[in-house]
């Protein structure tokens, strides 16, 4: 009896277990330290990249130094990008000019850019196991070449 319970509990506390184990450490550099609010998000497909209002997860923070440092738990494996740009003027939305060009400081996972536009979520994709991950985003001023 004691040995079918205990086997029981251990098939309980399998199934009862979250879905997602894994957790993504970001690192994000800043350009203007102490300076504004850091917006980063993080998404799970290709589909809703890059639009924030889709973002599987999204976190904002003042900015406290020259690095962030953010910490998403719970995540299944798989592939993410992250998107993160810092809001110097309080608009809380990235500011652009007429020609959707960022003049505020933003940067994707992997370092990736896109030409015309944001980068496609394969060129900022990670992949992430079931013992976690990093990424590290370094945040570009408008018009600086990286």
């Amino acid at each position: 009896m004691a040995q079918w319970l205990r086997g029981a509990l251990i098939v309980a506390l399998a199934v009862s277990a979250p879905a997602g184990a894994a957790t993504l450490e970001i690192h994000v550099r800043v350009p203007e330290p102490d300076r504004g609010s850091l917006y980063v998000a993080l998404f799970d497909d290709a589909e809703s990249f890059p639009e924030p209002g889709r973002a599987l997860v999204r976190e904002v923070r003042e900015v406290a130094g020259g690095e962030m440092r953010l910490v998403i738990s719970d995540l299944d494996p798989g592939e993410y990008a992250v998107a993160a740009f810092q809001d110097l003027d309080g608009s809380e939305d990235l500011t652009t000019n007429f020609l959707g060009i960022p003049q505020e400081p933003a940067g994707f996972s992997r370092g990736a850019m896109g030409v015309m536009g944001p980068p496609d979520f394969t060129d900022a994709a990670l992949t992430l196991d079931a013992s976690g991950g990093e990424a590290t985003l370094d945040l570009t001023e408008p018009g600086s070449e990286r």
